[in-house]
């Protein structure tokens, strides 16, 4: 019984000696136990990844270490960190540094969710981009993207990247230069490269009805009030009229307002000359400056620069510019015979006529029609089949210029655009002459450290 007891102590001892023997080993680590219905934690590694996307890079910051996406299904922007172990691949799988990368660009990205981390980004292979485009369409009633012979559909998805976070895809203009990205014939994003900026003059009353050249080959006739819309740039701009020339330089910017001051040219006193125009066929209608005139007849104009134009059925119309430098002198005018079926065409052309366009809104903005000034909305403008531009302009507010695509039919057109957003402090600006020249009748005429861009949404 002694010996029983003892052996009872022994192994007491025992087992008391190994329990505290193995607390003191144990891991210091403690590795939580998942509850039911949860996952377990994993601690993510260097190129763990828990998210997928296939999406439009819409701004680069490489001050912050941050890319903007925006994910052309859901409609839904979002943006990323990335850092020395981001991946950055081209569609050929190549590997490329941050700085290679273009907003408007299509891509698969893998990122970590929780930290909000890019893992690996690579340019999708099976988008397409167009570069460089100037003199495009858009039907935003067909939502139909048109450049040359080539259409893409523009959907609620289609995104506009531009500097401008109030522009619209309706916004753009012709003049504008864009890249488009997409899938087979769907836009996914229009990149805006270069936008347009508006010209109005001061001083000018003396000289409308002259013309009005910016650039090369760009000639507009001056009327009261108007306001051109010119791609963004710097320009050589010559003013002419009944003989005087006045040269200056203007620089456009985009979404701004500039002013050609022409108050210091003094308009010299008109010298005329006679024009006998050879007209053929001689049915045709002449207009010159815009007026209709007797062709048969021996004509006096101003010494200068002037504009015509031709009309017959059955033929093509001719508009030309001519100058009168001389005492006397001859312009010929030759119209072409069309070809197919001119009564067709004939009946497509007076379709629009008793039509009028009419803006409605907003109320008591100027409304210019292709840069000409018809009036103070509500107005209206006799209707004319084809590509237009609409600008409407206030003082102290924002100018927006639309572009709108009107059908040959024999039905009036209302446009009733949003209120105008105010401006802010640098959005109109005076563009400074150079240089300014007058004669006499006798003459001749971005950084790399942050790219950012703002996302606006469907036309």
């Amino acid at each position: 019984m002694k010996k029983t007891l003892l052996n009872l102590l022994i192994l007491i001892f025992a087992v008391g000696l190994w329990g505290c023997a193995g607390v003191s080993g144990a891991s210091s680590v403690s590795v939580p136990v998942a509850s039911a219905g949860s996952e377990p934690f994993v601690i993510p590694e260097a190129g763990f990844y828990d998210s997928a996307d296939t999406s439009v890079i819409t701004a680069i910051n490489t001050a912050g270490n941050t890319i903007t996406f925006y994910n052309y299904e859901l409609r839904k922007s979002y943006t990323l960190n990335y850092d020395s172990l981001t991946r950055f691949a081209d569609k050929y799988g190549t590997a490329m540094s941050v700085v290679q990368l273009s907003v408007g660009t299509v891509v698969d990205i893998n990122f970590y969710k929780g930290d909000r981390q890019l893992v690996s980004l690579s340019e999708n292979p099976n988008t397409f981009t167009v570069s460089d485009l100037t003199g495009f369409t858009i039907d935003t009633g067909a939502k139909v993207f048109a450049y040359k012979s080539d259409s893409y559909k523009i959907t609620a998805g289609t995104v506009l990247i531009a500097p401008d976070k109030k522009m619209s895809i309706r916004d753009l203009n012709s003049i504008d230069n864009v890249s488009i990205t997409g899938f087979d014939s769907e836009i996914y994003c229009i990149t805006l490269n270069k936008g347009h900026g508006y010209l109005k003059l001061k001083g000018g009353e003396a000289f409308v009805d002259g013309y009005l050249e910016v650039g090369r080959g760009n000639m507009e006739l001056i009327t009261k009030n108007m306001l051109l819309t010119l791609a963004e740039g710097e320009y050589p701009v010559t003013v002419t009229k009944s003989g005087t020339v006045a040269e200056k330089h203007v620089t456009i910017e985009a979404g701004k307002e500039s002013v050609l001051d022409l108050s210091d040219v003094k308009l010299e006193e008109a010298v005329m000359g006679k024009v006998y125009f050879d007209v053929s066929p001689s049915e045709a209608k002449l207009y010159v400056d815009g007026k209709i005139v007797d062709h048969s007849r021996l004509q006096r104009r101003s010494m200068g620069l002037h504009q015509l134009s031709a009309t017959a059925d059955g033929y093509d119309s001719v508009t030309k510019y001519f100058n009168v430098g001389k005492e006397t002198s001859s312009v010929e005018v030759v119209l072409e015979s069309k070809g197919g079926d001119s009564d067709t065409e004939e009946e497509e052309q007076s379709q629009t006529e008793g039509c009028f366009i009419f803006v409605t809104a907003p109320v008591d903005v100027e409304v210019y029609f292709d840069g000409n000034y018809i009036g103070r909305c509500p107005v209206s403008v006799a209707k004319k089949a084809g590509s237009h531009t609409i600008t409407i302009r206030k003082t102290g507010y924002e100018t927006r210029t639309y572009t709108v695509l009107i059908e040959n039919t024999a039905k009036d057109v209302y446009y009733s655009f949003d209120a105008l957003a105010p401006a802010s402090s640098t959005a109109t600006g005076t563009a400074a002459s150079t240089s300014s020249t007058t004669s006499s009748a006798s003459a001749s005429t971005s950084s790399t450290s942050t790219s950012t861009g703002s996302v606006s949404g469907n036309p």
